[in-house]
C-alpha cells in the first residue's frame, strides 16, 4: 500500500520565495501552472518531492501531490475500471491518512466521477469543521482554526497520478 503525505508533514519542505517567474514548474518537469499567490498577501510556495503548497495570509490553499504512476499500476486500474480506481485511491487512501488523521470531524460531503475531464477524474468534496490551514485570532488570545472546505480532484496525466486540493476558509 502506498502512503500518502498528511498536511503536517513539514520535512525537507523548500520554501520558495522569489515570485519572479508568474509559472511554477516542478522539479521533475512533469507539470507547471502559474502561481496562484501573491507575496504582497503573504503569499508562500512550500515544495518537497511529491508535492507543492501554494498559501497565502488570506487563506489561499492550492496544493499538488504527485506520485509517478508504476505500470503495476496498470493492472489494478484495468481491472477495477477508472473511475472506481481513482475513487479508491482519493477516498480509501488518500482522504484519510492526510485529511481525517488531522482532523477527525472532517467529513465527505460529495463525490463525483467526471468522466469527460482529463480523460477521466475524480472529485472530493470534503467539510472540515476548524480544519482550515489558516486560525484567527480569539479575544483571550488563543488562536482557533477556521472552518473549511477542501475540494481534491484525482486525475492521471502521463506518467503520473495527481490530487490537487483547493480550500475556502470562512468564519
Amino acid at each position: 500500500d502506498e502512503e500518502y503525505a498528511d498536511d503536517e508533514d513539514e520535512d525537507e519542505t523548500v520554501v520558495i520565495e522569489d515570485f519572479s517567474q508568474q509559472t511554477y514548474q516542478s522539479p521533475l518537469n512533469n507539470f507547471s501552472v502559474p502561481i496562484p499567490v501573491d507575496p504582497q498577501q503573504g503569499g508562500r510556495i512550500q515544495s518537497q518531492e511529491g508535492v507543492v503548497g501554494f498559501s497565502d495570509d488570506i487563506g489561499t490553499l492550492l496544493r499538488i501531490d504527485y506520485y509517478p504512476f508504476p505500470l503495476e499500476q496498470l493492472e489494478e486500474l484495468e481491472s477495477l475500471g477508472q473511475e472506481e480506481y481513482l475513487q479508491t485511491i482519493l477516498v480509501d487512501k488518500y482522504v484519510p491518512q492526510a485529511i481525517f488523521a488531522n482532523v477527525p470531524e472532517a467529513s465527505v460531503e460529495y463525490t463525483e466521477y467526471l468522466e469527460n475531464t482529463l480523460r477521466g477524474a475524480y472529485y472530493v468534496l470534503i467539510d472540515m469543521p476548524k480544519g482550515s490551514t489558516i486560525s484567527k485570532q480569539e479575544n483571550n488570545g488563543t488562536a482557533i482554526r477556521l472552518d473549511a472546505y477542501r475540494g481534491l480532484l484525482t486525475f492521471i496525466s502521463g506518467e503520473f497520478l495527481y490530487i490537487v486540493s483547493s480550500q475556502h476558509s470562512f468564519l
